[in-house]
């Protein structure tokens, strides 16, 4: 085969595989994201924070269609909290726990639209992303977006009512705002929430909120 020939054959392949680069590059992004869902991920966040102490198995609540799961999350229930059936199984179970009691309302305490992200991540808690982050910091993060979702899950329980921990109040937006500098140094040198630091997206995304100036929505 002479040069000429051989040129035109490694020019030919270049092409081939550019276009195949293209093609498939999208495809490949898609599959990858389709295995980490970040509402499912904060649907994750919510149910550890709120609902894990007692739902120890995803299995006894994922029967549940989302308007028996949002009625019973806002008005509580005098059945037993939790039943595991035995059995480990997929993210977020466990094995023999039993847990039984009456399970508080939750009106007040979690929106209709975070109760709405908990039943996604119970019925599909295999794709929330792992490390209990978001699958990305935000950008442009605003307060009723995704500030609130983690202020829910990881502060309010302290940080709210007449007497909150330190004195610091983020139960409302205009009060995440009054302490959004304190609740960002906290965060960013890991000593708040006191269980833990949050992950490290969480934090860069707090971080953006509070220097793009705490926008609302």
């Amino acid at each position: 085969m002479d040069t000429k020939k051989r040129n035109i054959l490694g020019a030919l392949a270049v092409v081939l595989l550019l276009v195949a680069a293209i093609t498939l590059t999208p495809l490949i992004m898609n599959k990858v994201s389709a295995k980490c869902d970040k509402g499912i991920t904060t649907g994750k966040t919510l149910f550890q924070a709120n609902c894990s102490s007692c739902h120890t198995s995803l299995k006894q609540i994922r029967g549940e269609s989302k308007g028996e799961f949002t009625k019973t999350v806002l008005n509580g229930s005098t059945e037993g909290a939790g039943e595991s059936s035995g059995e480990a199984g997929e993210a977020g179970e466990s094995a023999g726990a039993d847990i039984s009691g009456s399970m508080p309302s939750f009106k007040g305490v979690l929106t209709r639209q975070q109760i709405a992200k908990i039943w996604m991540y119970v019925k599909n808690p295999k794709k929330a992303c792992s490390g209990g982050g978001g699958g990305g910091p935000v950008a442009n993060p605003t307060y009723d977006a995704d500030i609130k979702s983690i202020l829910s899950s990881y502060c309010i329980s302290c940080h709210k009512g007449a007497s909150p921990s330190a004195g610091v109040k983020l139960d409302t937006y205009a009060d995440a705002v009054a302490n959004a500098s304190a609740m960002k140094t906290a965060v960013d040198a890991g000593t708040m929430p006191p269980s833990g630091s949050l992950a490290a997206d969480l934090v860069t995304t707090i971080d953006n909120w509070v220097n793009n100036g705490t926008p609302q929505n």
